[in-house]
């Protein structure tokens, strides 16, 4: 294995334990040279190792680039995880000379002559070459991209079984000719904007902001659909500025997982930062920010499926028009234990302290409708489960 030397200095201050936040890199991967932007977070390691992120940029971009412009890197300095910024190779297609991932889509631009290469030994590469030297935890790689970048990453997940905890698209999303059956499923989550200039170029307007425009993105969701093993059935929550739809009902055979697609009203061809969308709001959303939220509910479900739910925890009944108990096993107790509730976009929406109880009621009138995520901790642990309101 061939890494640059820079790399392989910024291996040993990591090894010293001395601060390190940015670093240009290089692999040697297939006969060419890979170039990677890593930010790391100050201070220590967390317990049971970093959770690590892959940002992959849009066409004609880089990683540098989306380091200074994704949000990602402040998000990673406050939570404590690590992000990659990788960058993608140059090729010869119908929209110039530029940087492109090696998914379907690059492939029907191709100009005659030129070959796709494979991406995925570079990101088995970079994964393999960060852990050996920095404590990763293996469980929580996750993978988010814009435009060509969320193309490429719902790829991954299918190329690369059992390596990521979930995914997110922005702007981008699974190419028919990368559509394959995904095994295990990855819960996956793929933004649109209604002005995006792709809609601009095809229907002469923008996407309309309503459940029509499932109908327009029918070509999008269906092949994450298909390779997830979905039925078309969803439920939607909105707001003023976005619509989600989840999809959560397998097709018989199937093992059950999470897809959601949203579309952001007036939002473009951009992966919004806090600047370049609803800027003259205070608080503008941030897609950095509400991918790690759903990573980290992604997360928790994921451990929960892979045999580390208690089957003492129950929640009744499941799902509920009205109310629900949940049960809360007499072994966890201790002094303090907490209760937190995410909805689906993964934000933590309410939390409470219990004392001395084993057995906790939610209203429906509290929260509303939707599908909402529940985790349960004491000092030494944490279970999740979720639950629906109709």
């Amino acid at each position: 294995m061939k890494t640059s030397f820079t790399f392989i200095i910024w291996i040993i201050t990591c090894l010293l334990g001395l601060a390190q936040e940015r670093l240009e890199a290089t692999l040697f991967v297939n006969n060419e040279t890979r170039n990677l932007v890593i930010f790391k977070p100050s201070g220590i390691p967390p317990p049971g190792g970093y959770p690590l992120v892959f940002m992959l940029h849009g066409t004609n971009q880089s990683g540098s680039q989306f380091y200074n412009i994704s949000g990602w890197k402040e998000v990673a300095e406050r939570e404590k995880f690590i992000v990659v910024f990788p960058t993608a190779l140059i090729y010869c297609t119908t929209e110039g000379i530029v940087t492109k991932w090696s998914h379907g889509n690059t492939l029907s631009l191709l100009c005659p002559g030129d070959t796709l290469r494979d991406d995925i030994p570079f990101f088995y590469k970079m994964i393999d070459t960060i852990s050996s030297v920095i404590p990763i935890n293996s469980k929580k790689i996750f993978a988010c991209g814009f435009s060509s970048g969320g193309t490429m990453v719902p790829k991954l997940t299918i190329k690369m079984p059992g390596v990521f905890a979930a995914a997110a698209c922005g702007s981008g999303n699974l190419d028919s000719k990368d559509s394959m059956q995904m095994n295990p499923k990855v819960p996956t989550w793929a933004i649109r904007g209604t002005h995006d200039h792709n809609f601009i170029e095809k229907l002469g307007r923008p996407c309309p902001f309503n459940d029509t425009s499932l109908a327009y993105n029918a070509d999008k969701i269906n092949p994450h659909l298909g390779s997830m093993g979905l039925s078309s059935t969803y439920k939607k929550d909105s707001n003023s500025y976005y619509i989600n739809y989840t999809f959560t009902e397998p097709l018989p055979n199937e093992a059950p997982t999470f897809f959601r697609w949203s579309i952001f009203y007036g939002l473009e061809h951009e992966f919004f930062n806090g600047i370049n969308y609803l800027s003259n709001i205070p608080n503008p959303p941030i897609e950095a920010e509400l991918f790690w939220e759903f990573f980290k509910t992604a997360s928790i479900i994921n451990s929960t499926d892979k045999g580390q739910k208690d089957p003492s925890i129950i929640i009744f009944p499941n799902p509920s028009t009205d109310e629900i108990q949940i049960k809360i096993p007499k072994y966890l107790d201790s002094p303090i234990k907490s209760l937190q509730l995410f909805d689906a976009m993964g934000q933590m929406i309410y939390s409470q302290t219990i004392h001395s109880m084993d057995e906790v009621n939610l209203k429906k009138s509290q929260f509303g409708k939707g599908i909402y995520f529940l985790k349960l901790n004491n000092s030494s642990q944490s279970f999740a489960s979720k639950f629906i309101f109709n």
